[in-house]
C-alpha cells in the first residue's frame, strides 16, 4: 500500500500506527487529528486535503506540519462568501480567487479591500474571479497553528469559525453575510455557522442590513510614466515584486493598486 486516506471522523492515531508500512509514500488527512509517537513512517509525506462539502469540524489544537495542503469548495463570479483556511494559500490559487479584507465602515456600509498575500487562521470575503474557473486552493509546506485571528475594525469583529456551531444572537449585534444579495444581514435569534465560515458582531451597528463595498476599482490609480522613477517597488496581484512593470498591467504599489 503505497497511500493511505484519513477520515474526517479521526480525532487519534495512536502510536506505531503505521509501523512497519515501508512501501507507504502518501497519507491524505481530511482532519488534523492528534498523531501519536512513530505513528507515521519516516518515509511517508502528510497531506491535508480538505473538502468543504465534507462539512466537519475541523480541530487546529493539534501542529502537525503537512507537506502540502488544499480545500474544495465552489464559489461563483459576483458572489462573496466568508472564508478561513488554516493555511495561507498559494500564489497560484490568488490567480481565481480573491480574497477582501474589512478596511473600513460607516453609516449603512462596510468596505473591503483586496488582500494580496492572505493569512491562515485569519477570515475574509472570498469570491471567484471574473472569467475564472473553480479550481482546489493549494498550499505547500503548512504547519497548523490554534492562533485564529479576530480582525476588529471600527467596532466590527470578523469572527473565523472552524466548528458547527450555533451562535445565540439576542445578546450581541451579530451579522451574517447574505449571499444572494450580497449584504450582511443582522440575525435576532441564533445562527448556525459552518466550518470554514466567519460572522461579524458588532459593538456599534444596529441597522438590519449592511451594504458591501469592495474595494477595486475605486482604488486604482491612473500614474505617469514621468512619475515612475523613484516610485519605488511594484507588486503583482499574488503580492510579488515586479522588476519590469508593463504598461497597461495592474500593480499594487503603497497597498493600492494602480495601472503602469
Amino acid at each position: 500500500m503505497e497511500k493511505a486516506v484519513i477520515g474526517n471522523n479521526v480525532m487519534t492515531i495512536g502510536g506505531y500506527a503505521f509501523n512497519g508500512c515501508t512501501a507507504l509514500k502518501d497519507l491524505y488527512f481530511k482532519s488534523n487529528p492528534s498523531i501519536g509517537s512513530s505513528a507515521i513512517p519516516s518515509g511517508a509525506a502528510c497531506h491535508l486535503t480538505l473538502d468543504d462539502g465534507d462539512a466537519a469540524d475541523f480541530n487546529t489544537a493539534n501542529a502537525n506540519t503537512y507537506a502540502s495542503a488544499s480545500y474544495t469548495r465552489a464559489m461563483s463570479e459576483g458572489r462573496y462568501g466568508t472564508i478561513v483556511l488554516p493555511f495561507a494559500p498559494s500564489a497560484a490559487s490568488l490567480e481565481n480567487y480573491a480574497f477582501y479584507a474589512l478596511a473600513e465602515s460607516g453609516e449603512g456600509f462596510m468596505r473591503f479591500q483586496e488582500v494580496a498575500a492572505p493569512m491562515a487562521n485569519t477570515p475574509y470575503l472570498c469570491t471567484l474571479r471574473p472569467g475564472k474557473e473553480n479550481v482546489v486552493i493549494t498550499a505547500g509546506t503548512t504547519k497548523i497553528s490554534a492562533t485564529t485571528e479576530t480582525p476588529v475594525v471600527d467596532g466590527w469583529e470578523t469572527i473565523a469559525s472552524f466548528t458547527n456551531h450555533t451562535v445565540d444572537c439576542t445578546t450581541s449585534n451579530i451579522y451574517a453575510l447574505s449571499a444572494t444579495n450580497n449584504e450582511i444581514n443582522r440575525i435576532t435569534n441564533s445562527l448556525t455557522v459552518f466550518p470554514y465560515r466567519a460572522y461579524f458582531k458588532s459593538t456599534t451597528a444596529a441597522q438590519r442590513a449592511i451594504r458591501i463595498e469592495v474595494g477595486g476599482t475605486t482604488s486604482i490609480e491612473e500614474i505617469a510614466p514621468e512619475d515612475i522613477e523613484g516610485f519605488g517597488t511594484f507588486f503583482d496581484l499574488c503580492g510579488r515584486p515586479v522588476a519590469a512593470p508593463v504598461k497597461g498591467n495592474i500593480y499594487i504599489k503603497q497597498g493600492k493598486k494602480i495601472v503602469f
